[in-house]
């Protein structure tokens, strides 16, 4: 599961800002962002989608992304 990931990540990344969504909450969402398969990561920065996720990704892959953005 993606979510024990995500949650590891937030707590040792205090310069993130991590989210979760309940798709079937929030059916208009996924629309928006063209979301055709769960999990989906959307990495944001300066409030523009810059990268989208599809499918399960590693502590290390997240890390990985994370630091294109990051300082």
């Amino acid at each position: 599961m993606q979510s024990p990931v995500i949650d590891k990540l937030a707590d040792e990344r205090k310069d993130v800002k991590f989210t979760k969504m309940d798709v079937d909450a929030n059916p208009d969402t996924p629309k928006k962002f063209g979301i055709m398969a769960i999990p989906t990561l959307i990495v944001k920065k300066d409030g523009k989608v810059v990268e989208q996720l599809v499918g399960y990704q590693s502590k290390e892959q997240l890390e990985t992304t994370l630091s294109k953005y990051t300082d």
